[in-house]
């Protein structure tokens, strides 16, 4: 695989985000819809603050606290330590990443640390795939 390919190559740029202060039902609810396991939350800003991702829901299923009143928006259930990468990465040092963090899907910035696009394990497989048709 070519150290070439660079994530703004493959990665989505049409992104699902949610705020902090969506309700956790409405967040699942468009996973759900989508077909997607996590989605980045961003502040009033627009700025990355966290990451919601259907582990983070069913952690708290089995913790018993999805269903309290309380815990209903999806500041509760984020991960707000996201790794990153940046846009002009090569694709095998995602690759390594995916693999060393044991991560589904990264958040992809520029060099401003704006949140401009999502790769995942899917879209890096996909680059294999595509290389491997071109060999």
């Amino acid at each position: 695989m070519p150290k070439s390919v660079r994530v703004s190559d493959y990665m989505a740029d049409q992104l699902v985000c949610f705020t902090p202060d969506m309700n956790i039902f409405n967040a699942v609810d468009k996973l759900l819809e989508r077909n997607i396991t996590g989605a980045p939350v961003l502040g009033e800003k627009g700025e990355l603050i966290g990451i919601l991702s259907q582990t983070d829901c069913l952690q708290n299923v089995l913790k018993g606290s999805f269903y309290d009143d309380s815990a209903d928006t999806v500041a509760h259930y984020m991960q707000t330590e996201v790794d990153t990468v940046r846009v002009d990465e090569d694709i095998v040092s995602v690759a390594q990443k995916l693999i060393r963090n044991r991560r589904r899907r990264f958040p992809v910035v520029n060099s401003e640390g704006k949140l401009v696009g999502m790769i995942t394990s899917s879209d890096v497989l996909r680059v294999i795939r595509d290389f491997a048709e071109h060999r």
